[in-house]
């Protein structure tokens, strides 16, 4: 993944962060600031992204399916990428296995 696409996630974590609608909830802030810490720290997207898709999925299971549109934004932008990555990690556990 091309650095101009972590910087347009981050960017939208960044405008979700300061949404006011974000704002009501500080549990769904800290996972924000979680998520653009490990961008910024050059964690692997492969760990990053799938995580985020996965929090924000429980979060909107927590919450009966109330989620700010600025994260449904994120998630929207990650989804692609988060199963790219989860199916070929599951691919390679599988694959492992059977040698």
């Amino acid at each position: 993944m091309t650095n101009e696409k972590i910087q347009t996630i981050m960017q939208l974590i960044d405008a979700a962060y300061g949404d006011a609608e974000v704002k009501k909830f500080p549990d769904l802030q800290k996972l924000l600031m979680d998520w653009y810490k490990d961008l910024q720290n050059d964690e692997p997207i492969s760990k990053v992204f799938p995580r985020m898709k996965t929090q924000i999925s429980w979060y909107a299971l927590e919450h009966e399916g109330k989620l700010p549109q600025a994260i449904g934004k994120i998630f929207n932008a990650i989804a692609v990428s988060s199963e790219f990555y989860e199916g070929t990690a599951f691919q390679a556990l599988m694959l492992g296995n059977m040698f």
